[in-house]
């Protein structure tokens, strides 16, 4: 995959070639079927993706046995950080919505990314607070 396809999302739009060139060097291309899961909630994490085609929605189990959609996702999001950030296991389950294809990181490439580029962290860490805001305006 050429480097410049990774400035299509706005994660990595600020990026230099080289930059994307490292990205593109660990990126992996994964294909999923309609319903099919990406993982489950309480699963370790081990990777970071990026939708390129398709929709996933994120889900919760209410302690009813309810299922919960927190968010659909699309082209240009991005899921799996949180796992990844913190070390603790999936928060919520990631299924596709429809025929989906996304660009994998493996955890360690994920953290060296952010260890390495102040702007990938930096919307890394806004995007989370959208997420956050979103679910504190959800409770009420």
């Amino acid at each position: 995959m050429l480097p410049a396809f990774f400035r299509k999302f706005p994660l990595f739009a600020d990026l230099d070639d080289r930059e994307l060139a490292t990205i593109a060097a660990v990126a992996k291309t994964r294909r999923y079927a309609k319903d099919d899961v990406i993982f489950y909630a309480d699963e370790s994490g081990d990777i970071f993706c990026l939708i390129r085609e398709g929709q996933v929605k994120v889900t919760m189990i209410s302690p009813e046995g309810k299922e919960i959609i927190l968010k659909i996702l699309g082209p240009g999001d991005f899921f799996g950080e949180m796992a990844l950030l913190d070390d603790e296991p999936r928060s919520a389950t990631v299924a596709a919505l429809n025929p989906l294809s996304t660009l994998s990181i493996a955890a360690f490439n994920f953290r060296s990314l952010l260890k390495s580029n102040a702007s990938i962290t930096y919307k890394v860490l806004v995007s989370l607070c959208q997420r956050v805001r979103a679910a504190e305006r959800s409770r009420f």
